[in-house]
């Protein structure tokens, strides 16, 4: 396995780092950042508007579910698939999530069924995107507040504590810029994915 490099060790590096991607995201960024958890809130209303069985938060958990390493986009259309056919449904989620979103329509609960910091982030500001302060920190989040590679972010993460003490950034930063900690996520990760080469 290969020895990552050059962790910031310090929160202060930390918060160079993400206020520097901050400081480079557009009027477009911010924009879209501050609106983003608003808005995957008003597509779970929009998807229980059409599948009123099935409650805002159990849609939410399955939008969770299909999440890692597809595209919102996919991501939404992989969501209405299961809800429409179930375990018929075609989806681009791996196998394993796909029987999580369909674990949780059947009835569990996304806090218990979901797995991993990260998908519980990202369902915790999908269902309560005015109050949480979960942060949801994926690869992209990550390698611009660490400043490293594409292959050693993923050694990072995987390391107890990193993506608590990366998420504990995120929510100091945007105490001291006076928005919410998903909104700074948001501005920055739109910032520094349209800067990346690497797709999502």
């Amino acid at each position: 396995m290969t020895k990552a490099k050059g962790l910031p060790r310090t929160i202060l590096q930390l918060e160079h780092n993400i206020l520097d991607w901050y400081n480079k995201a557009s009027e477009s960024d911010i924009a879209s950042g501050l609106a983003w958890y608003e808005t995957a809130y008003v597509e779970t209303g929009r998807l229980a508007g059409l599948y009123p069985e099935y409650g805002r938060d159990a849609i939410a958990g399955v939008i969770a579910a299909l999440s890692p390493h597809v595209s919102w986009e996919v991501n939404l259309l992989d969501a209405e698939a299961i809800l429409h056919l179930g375990k018929r449904a075609k989806v681009s989620a791996y196998g394993a999530n796909k029987r999580k979103a369909l674990t949780i329509l059947a009835g569990g609960s996304p806090f218990y069924v979901l797995g991993g910091d990260k998908v519980r982030a990202f369902y915790d500001c999908i269902v309560q995107p005015r109050n949480t302060r979960s942060v949801c920190v994926d690869r992209h989040a990550a390698r611009a507040a660490i400043d490293c590679s594409l292959a050693d972010v993923r050694l990072y993460l995987g390391r107890k504590g990193v993506y608590e003490k990366v998420a504990a950034t995120y929510q100091n930063v945007a105490d001291t810029l006076g928005i919410l900690p998903h909104q700074l996520q948001a501005i920055v990760w739109l910032a520094y994915r349209n800067q990346e080469t690497v797709p999502f």
